[in-house]
């Protein structure tokens, strides 16, 4: 079998993406079983089959109906959307095919193939390692965000949430 011709750099970049998207995912799932005032076990038994908007809308839901002030609603409202950001940039990778362009080996494409009533339609893209990257950070950063915003509102005595009515 042939080598693979994505290089090293770009596989680990994607493997960033992939790998801190799940700690993400499980993140969200252990805010939902706190939320529910639960485990994190239960969150996660929850959680485990939804898909990634799915899993946003539980917990923007839950949050809604725990946490009354508005001024933490809107800004839990501004991390969720980020979150999804990082969601459309991870898919954008994840569910691509990735091949060295022909007439510049050194670059790397993205494609997708899309089946239209116009028939087939290729879209490619130039991903550079930096790109990459940036979504990897960019995914991190909300996990941590979130997880930063949300660990005040629980107490130590088995998440129940702090200040709900």
């Amino acid at each position: 079998m042939p080598k693979q011709p994505i290089s090293d750099e770009y596989l680990r970049a994607i493997g960033r993406i992939t790998v801190n998207f799940s700690i993400l995912e499980l993140r969200l799932a252990f805010c939902v079983g706190e939320l529910v005032g639960s485990t994190q076990r239960i969150g996660q038994l929850v959680t485990a089959r939804l898909a990634f908007p799915q899993l946003i809308a539980l917990l923007n839901s839950l949050y809604q109906e725990r946490v009354k002030e508005d001024a933490r609603r809107e800004k839990f409202l501004r991390l969720l959307r980020k979150a999804e950001t990082a969601a459309e940039k991870r898919n954008a990778v994840v569910h691509a095919a990735w091949a060295v362009d022909l007439q510049n080996p050194q670059q790397t494409m993205r494609f997708k193939i899309q089946n239209t009533k116009k028939g087939l339609r290729y879209q490619f893209e130039g991903v550079s390692v930096t790109d990459l990257n940036r979504t990897a950070d960019l995914i991190e950063e909300v996990a941590g965000e979130i997880s930063a915003f949300l660990s005040p509102l629980f107490n130590e005595t088995g998440g129940v949430p702090r200040g709900v009515d």
